[in-house]
């Protein structure tokens, strides 16, 4: 059963909090497929699920230069952004299918790979929506996204 929220965020900490919401509910094995234009809060979103996961959100950081970071909390979180690679190999020679053994796995810009990333458990779709509000769609393809919709909805 896959569930679509539209959401929107009015500023960084909403984002921030939108994220945790998803972070909570992730388990092993999980990929967010992050999208979305350059400054739309992928990376915001990213904290928030570390935070819950339980890693330090004031850690993450954007992954551009490094391709990968690691966060640890119940589960770890490998960050990765897509960015910078050219080929499918690339994103398979990261060590991709191995991280979603061993944990969580958050692709920025996952939207270039769309063969690797499509069947996803968390599709996340953050776009500019004026001034500081962002949409944030989310697409859950499994019970947890009713679950996320009841958590955002009593303001967890």
């Amino acid at each position: 059963m896959a569930e679509r929220l539209r959401l929107t965020s009015d500023s960084e900490a909403r984002t921030i909090e939108i994220g945790r919401a998803c972070g909570k509910l992730a388990r092993r094995g999980d990929l967010f497929s992050l999208c979305g234009p350059l400054g739309a809060g992928k990376t915001r979103f990213v904290k928030g699920v570390a935070a819950g996961l339980g890693a330090d959100p004031e850690l993450v950081a954007s992954p551009t230069f490094v391709l990968a970071r690691e966060y640890a909390g119940r589960e770890t979180l490998f960050h990765c952004d897509a960015y910078r690679l050219r080929a499918e190999r690339e994103l398979e020679e990261l060590g991709l299918a191995e991280m979603l053994e061993t944990g969580v796995v958050a692709v920025e810009w996952a939207d270039r790979f769309p063969e690797w990333t499509a069947p996803a458990a968390w599709n996340i779709g953050l776009a500019h929506a004026g001034g500081d509000q962002r949409s944030v769609e989310i697409r859950c393809l499994d019970e947890r996204g009713a679950a996320l919709a009841a958590l955002l909805g009593s303001g967890f």
